[in-house]
């Protein structure tokens, strides 16, 4: 019996390629959305763009540096590079926790921190799972 989408993103291991291929994917959109709505919000909405996210010039390079980083990130973990994944974790949970660790408060995440991590842990499954079952087959390169 074929294993669903659903029940590989949330199951301890992921026994189906076509699923675990559309994790990588899902993964890849994921990573996707921090530099679209960057993006976005800066062409079509500049003054909430000022006002929210860019008080300064050093504050507009980081967001772009974020959502071009996240990107790559994401490509690479749709390449299958587990260790791309591993990196996108620590990028999503260090800053929580260094925050926690120096103003003493519990650690805040938003609902795409939470979908991100849901996401990317359910990519690393999904990884092993293609080079289990796929050991010969590269990634796709042009020759």
């Amino acid at each position: 019996m074929e294993q669903g989408f659903w029940a590989a993103l949330f199951s301890t291991k992921v026994e189906s390629t076509i699923s675990a291929q559309k994790i990588l994917k899902l993964a890849f959109a994921f990573c996707s959305y921090p530099i679209i709505v960057i993006a976005l919000i800066h062409m079509f909405f500049p003054d909430i763009f000022t006002e929210t996210i860019a008080s300064d010039q050093i504050t507009i390079i980081s967001a772009y540096i974020f959502g071009t980083l996240m990107i790559l990130l994401g490509w690479l973990i749709h390449n299958r590079f587990v260790w791309a994944a591993y990196i996108t974790i620590i990028i999503i949970i260090g800053p929580a926790i260094y925050d926690a660790i120096t103003e003493q408060v519990f650690p805040s995440f938003s609902w795409y921190d939470c979908v991100l991590i849901l996401i990317i842990s359910a990519s690393i499954r999904s990884i092993s799972c293609l080079k289990r079952e796929m050991p010969n087959k590269a990634i796709k390169q042009d020759e």
